[in-house]
């Protein structure tokens, strides 16, 4: 009876007082890992969004407090600026908040309604929607003077000190900065950022989900990045100026590889390259020019499996598969890594079938049903 009477008084918020924001998710054409090293990135921002309804609680609170009801179980939670909440995905609004309140903000009760339309644990960012969609929210209703970058940035440091995910800054980046029909190259060491149009109706793109949920949260995800600081520290002995692995070229990695263990090396190597191919993707882009797509984005996922050792059998998998279907232009791994999605980029002409074909070939291998994203 309690539940449906903050439902009725939820509706009547959002009736009188509520606004609607949203963020979207995304694919990353190339450019994997090398966010947090400062590299280069190409990403994209894809039609799935994450919607927030907020509404300011009339009345007054003794101090503020945050009503949550999410679409997908209609259930009321709340939790208060004092401490932390007691589910951990409500962690996501709490360290938004917090970190709004870091940087000088006061806030007082607001009732929230979330849905989303990006599937969770598929590498599509859903998170960083999540925090942009509610820290866009935040700055609209209290009247904040936050810019998208500062939200983008508000958005990382909520995933680095609530969540517990040392992650780069271009799922926050892109979802605040994307728009539609167009990549996003950005510089992860300057944040300069220079938008690519794509405009090529014989070409379409369909994501294949591994079925395989990552959990990234204290995990090898924060260990490659460690491993790849403990290469900058050792290579910073041999030149100071080096600040990332941005900063260092392939014959300088090769010139010390005895200083660095194979592991350590392998994932430099990784990072390093694939740089190089996300200057390369872009060029080519800007001219219209799509001939090196295939090489680039098989060369992306064997470096992923093999270098930067981030794949799982079932992405490996899909990505083999798709190589071997009639209509596949290019296909890997995206986003963390351990589990999520393969990208797939397909002639127009055959795409249904390209999908039709995968989702048989993926069936009779794991007894499961396929799941795949149009985008």
């Amino acid at each position: 009876m309690l539940e449906n009477q903050l439902l009725k008084q939820f509706k009547n918020q959002f009736r009188t007082h509520g606004r609607v924001f949203s963020a979207p998710g995304r694919i990353n054409i190339i450019g994997e890992h090398t966010d947090y090293n400062q590299g280069f990135v190409l990403p994209a921002i894809i039609k799935q969004r994450f919607y927030v309804v907020i509404a300011k609680r009339s009345g007054l609170d003794p101090f503020p407090i945050v009503r949550i009801v999410s679409s997908k179980t209609n259930e009321v939670s709340e939790f208060n600026l004092f401490s932390p909440p007691p589910k951990q995905w409500m962690n996501y609004f709490w360290g938004v908040m917090k970190e709004m309140e870091k940087r000088g903000k006061e806030f007082s009760s607001i009732d929230v309604f979330i849905f989303s339309e990006i599937p969770v644990g598929a590498g599509l960012a859903s998170s960083a929607a999540l925090t942009t969609a509610f820290g866009k929210a935040l700055n609209a209703v209290f009247n904040f003077d936050f810019s998208l970058f500062e939200l983008a940035e508000i958005g990382q440091a909520t995933e680095h000190n609530y969540i517990g995910v040392k992650c780069g800054l271009m799922d926050q980046f892109i979802s605040a900065f994307g728009i539609p029909e167009t990549f996003l190259k950005i510089d992860c060491q300057t944040y300069d950022y220079e938008y690519i149009p794509f405009h090529h109706p014989e070409i379409r793109m369909v994501l294949f989900n591994s079925r395989v949920k990552h959990n990234l949260v204290a995990s090898e995800y924060n260990l490659r990045r460690e491993s790849c600081e403990m290469t900058v520290s050792v290579l910073q002995q041999f030149d100071p100026e080096i600040q990332s692995l941005r900063d260092v070229t392939l014959p300088f990695l090769n010139e010390h590889i005895d200083a660095l263990s194979p592991i350590d090396y392998k994932r430099a190597q990784y990072v390093i390259e694939e740089n190089n191919r996300v200057i390369n993707l872009s060029e080519d882009l800007k001219n219209n020019d799509l001939s090196s797509l295939e090489y680039l984005l098989y060369a992306s996922h064997e470096g992923l499996r093999n270098q930067y050792q981030v794949s799982c059998p079932e992405l490996d998998f899909l990505v083999e598969a798709a190589q071997q279907t009639p209509g596949i232009i290019g296909a890997r791994m995206m986003g963390g890594g351990f589990g999520g999605c393969t990208l797939n980029v397909v002639e127009a002409n055959q795409y249904d079938q390209f999908i039709k074909v995968m989702c048989e070939k993926f069936e009779k291998k794991y007894l499961k049903t396929a799941i795949f994203y149009q985008i």
